[in-house]
């Protein structure tokens, strides 16, 4: 009976990814959450974009560098906020938080209502009604239980995509956004 037992997980399709998360992970991840603005982000970004450009050309136009230097510096709030805010803290942030650097798991579960996330610290049993939202770029799927509260799940983990499919295609059925 065991024997039996044994041959039928082995023929189970793969359903646990098993990953570590360093630092240059996290920081990636922070910058694939900051691609996909939300709410008023989604305006503000591009708002303060013009107010720049448009300060540049009124500086240029009226030859005043004060004017021109304001513009440039609105024109790229967003990139020098993320480089010399976001990044510092977040690699501060990964730094601190013991728990980041242990090994991780998810694990899809077998009734297909959400994915078990467990460390060496403990486990977390995620079902889909508390993931508010999920987004992936090439290298990561982010799942999120608040605006700023995600899991990382490194695509690298799944060399073969397997996983990565079943969940995305549950992420889709059940997550909105």
């Amino acid at each position: 009976m065991q024997a039996d037992h044994a041959l039928n997980t082995t023929m189970l399709p793969t359903t646990t990814l098993t990953y570590l998360i360093s630092e240059a992970d996290y920081i990636a991840a922070q910058r694939v959450h900051m691609r996909s603005p939300r709410g008023w982000t989604k305006v503000i970004w591009p708002l303060v974009a013009i107010v720049g450009l448009f300060f540049l050309i009124v500086g240029i136009h009226q030859k005043s560098w004060s004017l021109s230097i304001l513009g440039i510096f609105y024109g790229t709030v967003k990139w020098w906020t993320t480089k010399l805010i976001n990044e510092p803290l977040a690699r501060r942030n990964y730094r601190k938080y013991p728990a980041m650097h242990a090994e991780q798991t998810l694990r899809l579960k077998e009734d297909g209502s959400g994915v078990l996330l467990s460390s060496s610290l403990g486990e977390t049993n995620l079902t889909w009604p508390l993931v508010t939202r999920w987004l992936e770029d090439e290298n990561y799927l982010l799942m999120y239980l608040q605006p700023r509260l995600f899991f990382v799940v490194p695509k690298r983990a799944d060399p073969q995509g397997v996983v990565l499919l079943a969940l995305r295609g549950l992420l889709g059925e059940h997550v909105k956004g």
